[in-house]
């Protein structure tokens, strides 16, 4: 008779063994390809966040900038726009002209030397080259009445004062720069006048209000700087500028 050899394995046990390796191999790798298939599918979750974030701000950056051009560009319902730069603007539209400051009919001052140049983005880029003196911006496209004009016409229809809104962007480079906006009759009588102090890099909104006699006359905008100031001429640029009377 034949007993059991206490140091060999069972013939049926060999199979059970080996039965329960490829099932424990077989499920291994199926608990292995679960967890690096989940951190695949986390990994692709996180950068679908990633993404749609950068897509979320990308537009909250396109919406405001397209409402502060809407802003500019549509005046209130009770004006008319007579000078929109926000779509386009270029040499017909504003001339630059280096002027003096005058006392008793003559210059006090040296002349304010600089250049203006057109840039995209309907941006007027003032570059001084001197603190004299100021850069005039004179504007000589108007719509008005259904007709377009190089100066504002006179209208006996207003009663009282004329009434002007500008408004604009503007940022510097260099020295702080003073705008003086002004309604100016072709003689040089200055109807209306306000001025405004622009000191950051960063686009930055003012607005005018001038207020003065229904006659002929045109928009300037002057550039001055302090003499006295310590830092270099530098620039000025102005952007999205609208002007509109009440009606």
């Amino acid at each position: 008779m034949l007993q059991d050899n206490p140091g060999n394995l069972h013939p049926g046990n060999s199979i059970i063994t080996a039965v329960v390796s490829a099932l424990l191999a077989g499920t291994g790798g199926a608990i292995l390809t679960y967890i690096f298939g989940k951190k695949k599918t986390q990994a692709e979750i996180e950068n679908l966040k990633a993404e749609a974030q950068k897509n979320r701000a990308e537009a909250d950056k396109i919406s405001a900038e397209l409402k502060g051009v809407l802003s500019y560009s549509l005046a209130a319902s009770d004006e008319q726009i007579l000078f929109d730069g926000t779509a386009r603007i270029d040499g017909f539209d504003v001339r630059g002209n280096e002027g003096s400051f005058w006392a008793n009919g003559k210059p006090t001052s040296s002349k304010g030397l600089g250049e203006l140049t057109f840039e995209d983005g309907g941006i007027l880029n003032v570059q001084r080259k001197n603190k004299d003196g100021r850069f005039e911006l004179l504007f000589q496209r108007y719509a008005y009445g259904g007709g377009q004009y190089q100066t504002i016409p006179k209208d006996d229809k207003i009663s009282g004062k004329r009434k002007v809104r500008v408004s604009c962007e503007a940022k510097v480079s260099g020295a702080e720069h003073s705008l003086r906006f002004m309604l100016r009759e072709p003689n040089g009588g200055r109807l209306a006048e306000q001025r405004v102090t622009v000191k950051a890099n960063e686009w930055t909104k003012f607005q005018a209000f001038l207020s003065g006699d229904p006659l002929e006359c045109a928009l300037r905008v002057d550039d001055e700087i302090d003499p006295a100031s310590g830092q270099p001429p530098g620039s000025v640029q102005i952007r999205n500028i609208l002007l509109a009377q009440r009606k």
